[in-house]
């Protein structure tokens, strides 16, 4: 997760303006004296479900919570950003991000030496003809080994050491790439020997890590990359950079649990599958798999674990805004068997997917004897703690109805019993702050802005009507004004984010006329928010918010959209 949106989403912004300004709630949002100025009438608002405030009186200005800080307190963005961290405990690393991406390119680039390593020693040496022989049993085609890059790591314990020394690379280098370890005696060994290598891209296409199976009963069976700066189980999914394209045209995402049960549905056609790196997603791929589709379908294993992984997906429900579903594969079967058996069953299974909840709740009463008092009452004490994570109220009703009617016990009684049940997030954060979250992020209309600028440089004289209290991420605001040429230099922080952005191919192309709708929405969303938060500015700006209104016209019946919620990572 990015540093600067790990901190804003842990920050409470409610909480850190009520310690400078009174705030009363007002409705969906906290009103009070504008702590910039002095007045009599309040004429500040915080909105919390945006994560950002506003003065609508003298200081005219608004943001987020950094912004806030940054103002307040007299600070640079980055004394800001370590005001805030500080605050809630997230350690900014000291060393600079531009160097970390130097050292991080040289991981990368080791990672993908040792892909030719693993692959050569695959498909040359004797051996290797255990994994060969392994993975015709499991019925892979030759394809589809070149395709998802598999490989053989030898049983020796310095080769690929040698390969990386050969390259270039120091010792140093490949144990921050975790392609080795250190033992206690000074010495260094491969990490992965003997075994059956699955490289794991990220969502860009670049090798971040290995997954490693035995090939005989040794333990672990599988064995991960260690965590490194570019490797961390949390946020990858093994074949998003493969399946991406198919999960955007399909608009869901299958997601299963082992590597051979992505390559074998791709293998079939069915390239939409990805995998975790366990049994259940977190937080972290939910900010990344929104950003593809809404829609996900889980094929876990049938087994306890599966089970436990399934009950830790709930709360994610609340991030996407939408049902999590699951497929049940027939006689227990993993997908990468189901596909060999049978793979035109699959299109109907997806098809039919159960949602979440309900599948839990089958599963449930078919564990227990639904027809003995234990059986109930053990049925509610394990379901009450799954309803309290979902946060629509109708939806989580309408499960208490079901529950109360198969189990015959008072609704009432139920309701009780949820009361007692905080809400437990899978992730660190409440439930109610990831939902805030997601409303933080779905304004891709400054991103585009700023992507359209960061593209086409030229134009930037253009955006002269761009102003920064339009913007509310004070990520935008600082790069709005890096832009401009207010400041030198950008915060090296925000420099993954800046190249991101210019990555964004759909600002290209009548770019003035893209600029000009996109300060035009800002502008509209600027006044209309002022009116809405100040009844007594709606007379004021009504003769403006009419005009842009009909300027907005004009430009829609011009029957294009530049920018959507799903915006390309």
């Amino acid at each position: 997760m990015d540093i600067v949106e790990e901190i804003k989403q842990k920050t409470d912004i409610v909480d850190v303006i009520g310690r400078y300004t009174s705030l009363k709630k007002a409705g969906k949002i906290f009103t009070g004296l504008c702590p910039f100025h002095e007045e009599k009438h309040g004429s500040f608002v915080v909105y919390p479900d945006q994560q950002s405030w506003h003065c609508f009186g003298a200081c005219g200005t608004g943001g987020d919570i950094i912004s806030f800080i940054e103002k307040k307190e007299n600070l640079t963005f980055p004394e800001a950003l370590q005001f805030l961290a500080d605050q809630v405990g997230v350690v900014i690393p000291s060393k600079a991000p531009v160097s970390d991406r130097e050292a991080n390119s040289r991981i990368i680039s080791a990672n993908e030496l040792a892909v030719q390593f693993f692959n050569d020693q695959l498909n040359s040496s004797l051996e290797a003809q255990i994994a060969r022989d392994y993975l015709s049993k499991r019925g892979l085609t030759a394809q589809s080994i070149a395709h998802f890059r598999l490989g053989y790591s030898p049983k020796g314990v310095a080769e690929l050491q040698k390969y990386l020394g050969d390259h270039g690379y120091t010792k140093e280098e490949m144990l921050a790439a975790g392609l080795i370890n250190k033992k206690d005696d000074g010495t260094y060994i491969d990490r992965f020997r003997g075994r059956l290598m699955f490289p794991i891209r990220n969502i860009k296409g670049q090798t971040v890590g290995f997954g490693a199976r035995t090939l005989d009963n040794s333990l672990p069976k599988y064995l991960n990359s260690a965590d490194t700066p570019v490797f961390s189980k949390g946020s990858l999914l093994y074949g998003l950079d493969f399946a991406k394209d198919e999960i955007r045209k399909q608009d869901r995402i299958v997601i299963v649990e082992g590597y051979m049960d992505v390559i074998m549905p791709h293998q079939f056609g069915y390239t939409n599958v990805v995998a975790s790196m366990g049994t259940a997603i977190g937080p972290m791929h939910c900010s990344i798999i929104k950003k593809l589709t809404k829609n996900i379908i889980l094929a876990l294993d049938a087994d306890q674990a599966g089970e436990q992984g399934m009950i830790r997906t709930v709360p994610l429900e609340n991030d996407i805004d939408n049902e999590i579903r699951m497929v049940t594969i027939p006689e227990g079967k993993d997908p990468d068997e189901l596909m060999l058996k049978d793979s035109s069953i699959w299109p109907s299974l997806i098809d039919h997917a159960e949602p979440l909840v309900d599948h839990i709740f089958t599963l449930t009463f078919s564990q227990l004897d639904m027809n003995s008092v234990a059986g109930k009452s053990a049925a509610v004490d394990k379901l009450c703690p799954i309803l309290s994570n979902i946060n629509n109220p109708i939806r989580q009703m309408i499960y208490v109805d079901k529950l109360a009617s198969t189990t015959g016990i008072d609704k009432n009684a139920i309701i009780n019993r949820l009361n007692q049940n905080k809400v437990v997030s899978y992730s660190t954060q409440p439930v109610e702050k990831q939902k805030v979250s997601s409303s933080i992020a779905s304004r891709p209309v400054e991103s585009f802005g700023l992507s359209i600028l960061i593209r086409h440089p030229e134009i930037i004289d253009k955006a002269e009507e761009l102003k920064e209290e339009y913007l509310v991420n004070t990520e935008n605001k600082e790069i709005l004004r890096y832009l401009r040429g207010e400041i030198e230099e950008l915060n090296p922080l925000l420099k993954p984010y800046y190249e991101e952005l210019g990555e964004n191919t759909k600002a290209d192309g009548l770019v003035e006329d893209k600029l000009e709708e996109v300060i035009l929405r800002l502008r509209l969303e600027f006044i209309k928010k002022s009116a809405m938060a100040a009844p007594d500015l709606a007379v004021n700006e009504g003769r403006e918010l009419e005009k842009l209104l009909t300027d907005k016209e004009k430009l829609a019946s011009r029957n294009r959209s530049y920018y959507g919620q799903k915006e390309s990572s």
